[in-house]
């Protein structure tokens, strides 16, 4: 993120869709900023919450409706979390009004386009069925924001090296059931599908490593 940053100053990040906030204290950090993270789950906050410091705080709320003053933060952050957000346009709303001029949304998320990249899917068929149906394309995304008076900075799809490094590590992160779509399905269909990808990962040699490709989009505020 660094990157697309550059020498901008950066007082204020809003992490969106924090969750546990695996990302926050890190972007506080990195860029030696104020870092609010935002999430409508209760117990995710109080997870994240023992992270808490002076400089990093979190807060009940949602991309729809974020709890912080009119042009406030620099960065918006969203990881893995887009799909999740029920009006769009909404969202989108609220991040022109919370962002300063030139402020930049930093949009990390699986896409129509990069889905095949997800090995469990092939082994979950009624999860797909889910994704596929809250999964936009990225032309869609750069279109919505577009319609909403961004401006496209970039995008590019990011190859995330090493989700797992061995099979086995990969079927043992599946069998925690921590995605959303999987807590979605019914048990069995949970049940069968993991067994297929049991079968599967036993069937391969075990330093089989598993990657992932995940689209980052970047948007600007205009003037």
């Amino acid at each position: 993120l660094g990157h697309y940053v550059g020498a901008h100053e950066v007082d204020c990040i809003l992490d969106v869709g924090c969750g546990t906030g695996r990302f926050s204290a890190a972007l506080s950090n990195r860029f030696s900023a104020r870092v609010y993270g935002v999430d409508p789950s209760a117990n995710m906050l109080s997870v994240a919450r023992h992270q808490e410091s002076d400089m990093v705080r979190f807060m009940s709320g949602s991309a729809e409706s974020i709890p912080l003053p009119d042009h406030c933060a620099d960065v918006i952050f969203l990881s893995m979390v887009f799909h999740h957000i029920g009006d769009k346009d909404r969202a989108c709303e609220e991040f022109r009004r919370v962002l300063k001029t030139e402020g930049l949304v930093f949009v990390r998320t699986a896409t129509q386009d990069t889905l095949n990249s997800y090995l469990w899917l092939s082994f979950f068929p009624e999860a797909r069925r889910i994704e596929n149906l809250r999964t936009l394309d990225a032309s869609e995304i750069v279109r919505l924001f577009s319609d909403h008076g961004f401006v496209g900075c970039a995008h590019e799809v990011v190859v995330q090296k090493y989700y797992a490094r061995t099979l086995q590590e990969y079927y043992k992160k599946i069998s925690t059931r921590g995605i959303s779509s999987l807590k979605e399905i019914s048990d069995g269909a949970f049940a069968r599908g993991l067994h297929r990808l049991k079968e599967y990962c036993g069937a391969l040699h075990a330093r089989h490593s598993i990657h992932k490709s995940v689209d980052l989009f970047i948007f600007r505020q205009p003037r």
